[in-house]
């Protein structure tokens, strides 16, 4: 990932549309699957300030905001992390079952202890 954004390097390594419909509920969607493609790409190695996950303190500030706030920040950006993690082709409901996976409720509260 040397030389490359995070967005960039992970747009690439996700392909282009994930076939998802946007209006869903999240239920259908892979987002497990989504992470692996995207996010971990920055979140599994603390690219570009990515707090990593299982760091429990990198995340502790952040939950504090609220998911709502978390979810804003992945679908439009914030610092250094490009929107929707870089593929652009990503629905809102699609980032928002990419974030679910990782032990958080909707209010951004860890559950067991995960993240």
């Amino acid at each position: 990932m040397q030389g490359e954004d995070c967005g960039t390097a992970a747009s690439a390594s996700a392909g282009g549309d994930s076939g998802s419909d946007s209006s869903g509920g999240g239920d259908d969607i892979d987002g497990a699957g989504i992470y692996n493609n995207v996010c971990m790409a920055c979140h599994e190695t603390g690219a570009a300030g990515a707090p990593i996950r299982g760091d429990e303190a990198a995340w502790a500030d952040r939950v504090e905001q609220g998911f709502a706030t978390l979810l804003d920040h992945s679908i439009n950006g914030f610092n250094a992390m490009p929107a929707r993690g870089g593929n652009p082709n990503l629905s809102d409901a699609e980032m928002e079952a990419a974030y679910r996976p990782h032990g958080r409720a909707g209010d951004g509260r860890s559950r067991a202890g995960r993240w």
